[in-house]
């Protein structure tokens, strides 16, 4: 796919070449191709809540940032897709594999394993809790319930798209 070539340059040309005893810095690459800006925001965000640094890249990364990569803690990725060869062929680099950010349960999953990796699990579930009481009230709203829907997106969006649409009762 063009995002695999995409990659592939990035690690070939310019993403910095470690060694395996050179020292890990405490931040996570987080790998988006194509989100969109609120979406980014969203998960940064919590991020920031949660004090766990972070590389965002390819999308509006600059050059400082792809060369850095390689010194990441770990690597999450938005869409798996899209993204998953990235965080796989960092060498050195640990993956911290989970499905896309979308719907109550898969959003806690996302940041519950990252949190894991940062030690900050205390944090991030006190976070979770809270907003789950938020998003449970929101998702309370009948305003799909029977209605048919279409989904179009990538395999990891239209799978966490999908649980999110059966669990406030619309029809795929």
């Amino acid at each position: 796919t063009g995002y695999d070539i995409i990659t592939h340059s990035l690690l070939k040309y310019i993403v910095d070449k470690v060694k395996p005893e050179d020292k890990k810095e405490n931040f996570v690459n987080l790998i988006s191709f194509s989100e969109n800006p609120y979406d980014i925001e969203a998960v940064t965000s919590v991020l920031d809540e949660l004090t766990i640094n972070y590389n965002l890249l390819p999308q509006y990364a600059d050059l400082d940032n792809i060369k850095k990569a390689s010194k990441a803690k770990a690597s999450i990725v938005l869409n798996p897709d899209e993204g998953g060869y990235l965080a796989e062929e960092l060498d050195g680099v640990k993956y911290i594999k989970t499905g896309a950010p979308i719907g109550i349960h898969n959003t806690n999953k996302f940041f519950r394993r990252l949190a894991r990796e940062f030690q900050k699990e205390d944090q991030a579930l006190e976070y979770i809790e809270k907003r789950t009481e938020i998003a449970q009230e929101i998702f309370s709203d009948d305003s799909i319930r029977g209605k048919h829907l279409f989904i179009s997106g990538t395999p990891s969006q239209v799978q966490g798209l999908n649980g999110l649409v059966e669990k406030l009762g619309g029809v795929i």
